[in-house]
């Protein structure tokens, strides 16, 4: 094994990763050929297993403009009006993930600036997501970063357990727990779309001990509150009508898709969540649970604290929090609304001294330009100056 190889070590009761062929910048996917049944926690894979980071990731991964769009409308305001009080159910779940290690640590220097960085990285994903739509990054970021990076698949989502309701302080008192089990300091948090509101949750958090976190990354996402588009509920109604019609093929699931979405990348993205339960099942169906998100799916729009000098017309309801134990940036994408100059303002009440960059992108960054992406968290996590606007 060459230095540059990674030790993946996986933790999940999934499928092998997706591998695939960049040509000319543009991702086609190459099967492993394989689907694990039943694996156990801690078992290591070479690197070289998992995907490709070159300059694009495959777009069924990540979802297009259309999505993109549909989710600002959902998140992108600063409201409460439209939403009813929702309270966390108080019960926490132990989060499935994967986690990337650095085959060589890397020479974190000396001085009072190497002490300061992250010891380890913590990454989670958006709204009909996974961990697995981060794993060419996790590498890279593993290799760049010289620590263990672990990608995490937050309740009812990728394959970890499914429980009733979604708020974010439940959410983030599961990657509470998950750092709190796996004994990690100096946590530097990357959090992308409704990832992004859970780690920010997670630093409000009057249970976050002191010093535990040391760097926070929102990823296109601001700590606001907004009602939920008509479009996320269109989706639902057609992943319950996929697993009504105990679809035989991706091609009958996607048909049905396509009468309330005409995307393909939306389509895919939502279609990366069926599976074969169990294994031998001749339909498909959706390995998150659906009825449950649609059930809760209003507490997508929520945020579970307020900002100080905080005066809207449900002012008191909540706790007044602000974190100032780490740092925090703020990574927009220039095309995208979802950090706007109407929450800018919010973030920095949240999160005072936070840093803004931009980056030419759309609401999925990472996606869009993953080395750039990996450069500007690098340099965050190191000190050092990064464009800010």
């Amino acid at each position: 094994m060459n230095s540059n190889t990674l030790l993946m070590t996986r933790a999940v009761r999934g499928f092998e990763p997706t591998r695939f062929l960049f040509v000319s910048g543009r991702p086609r996917t190459l099967w492993t050929g394989r689907r694990d049944r039943g694996e156990t926690r801690s078992r290591n894979l070479e690197g070289g297993r998992g995907a490709i980071l070159t300059k694009a990731i495959h777009p069924s991964l990540f979802p297009t403009a259309a999505l993109a769009r549909q989710v600002e409308r959902s998140f992108s305001s600063s409201s409460s009006s439209n939403l009813n009080e929702i309270k966390p159910k108080g019960e926490s779940v132990e989060l499935d993930f994967e986690t990337f290690h650095p085959s060589i640590q890397r020479d974190q220097g000396g001085g009072v600036a190497a002490a300061l960085r992250p010891e380890s990285v913590v990454v989670c994903h958006g709204l009909f997501g996974s961990k697995q739509n981060w794993r060419s990054l996790g590498k890279s970021m593993a290799g760049r970063f010289g620590v263990p990076v672990y990608t995490l698949d937050l309740r009812n989502h990728g394959t970890s357990p499914h429980v009733e309701g979604i708020s974010y302080a439940d959410m983030a008192n599961d990657v509470l727990g998950f750092i709190r089990q796996k004994g990690l300091k100096r946590v530097g948090l990357i959090g992308h779309s409704m990832g992004g509101k859970v780690v920010q949750a997670l630093t409000l958090s009057p249970s976050l001990p002191k010093g535990l976190v040391s760097h926070l990354v929102s990823v296109d996402m601001a700590p606001a509150r907004g009602p939920i588009s008509k479009e996320f509920e269109e989706y639902i109604e057609g992943m319950l009508e996929i697993e009504r019609s105990q679809v035989r093929t991706r091609s009958e699931a996607d048909k049905i898709l396509e009468k309330i979405e005409k995307d393909l990348g939306v389509r895919q993205f939502l279609l990366t969540n069926l599976h074969r339960n169990p294994p031998e099942s001749p339909t498909w169906s959706f390995r998150i649970p659906v009825e449950t998100i649609k059930r809760n799916l209003s507490q997508i729009g929520d945020f579970p604290y307020d900002p100080p000098g905080y005066q809207g017309d449900d002012a008191g309801k909540r706790e007044v929090r602000s974190w100032e134990d780490g740092k925090v940036l703020f990574i927009k994408g220039a095309k995208s609304k979802y950090i706007n100059r109407r929450n800018i303002p919010t973030c920095e009440a949240y999160f005072p001294g936070k840093k803004l960059s931009v980056m030419d992108t759309g609401h999925w960054c990472q996606a869009e330009r993953p080395n750039e992406f990996v450069d500007i968290v690098d340099k965050f996590f190191r000190g050092e100056e990064i464009p800010q606007h």
